[in-house]
């Protein structure tokens, strides 16, 4: 799921100059900030649901409709704005 997020803020913003920061350091740091964001955000019951609606669709699919499935997903503005906050923290 993590890696979709990523990919939808490549995506949507793709001369976004900290999106892929510091290799895997940078990322295990970000994914440390997404957690605490979403958790005293009282978004955590949203990013559950988003996984679980992305892992009851995605079977057979390819990543680009998988991402597609994220942008279009009810629950996913907020959550993708905390991983784009997330993401500027590296």
């Amino acid at each position: 799921m993590i890696s979709y997020l990523q990919k939808v803020i490549e995506s949507s913003r793709p001369r976004l100059p900290y999106a892929s920061l510091g290799g895997e350091n940078g990322m295990k740091l970000t994914r440390s900030a997404f957690a605490v964001m979403i958790k005293f955000s009282d978004l955590l019951d949203e990013f559950e649901s988003l996984v679980d609606e992305i892992a009851m669709d995605s079977p057979g699919l390819g990543p680009v409709d998988i991402v597609k499935l994220v942008k279009e997903s009810h629950q996913s503005e907020m959550i993708i704005k905390r991983w784009e906050s997330a993401s500027r923290m590296r």
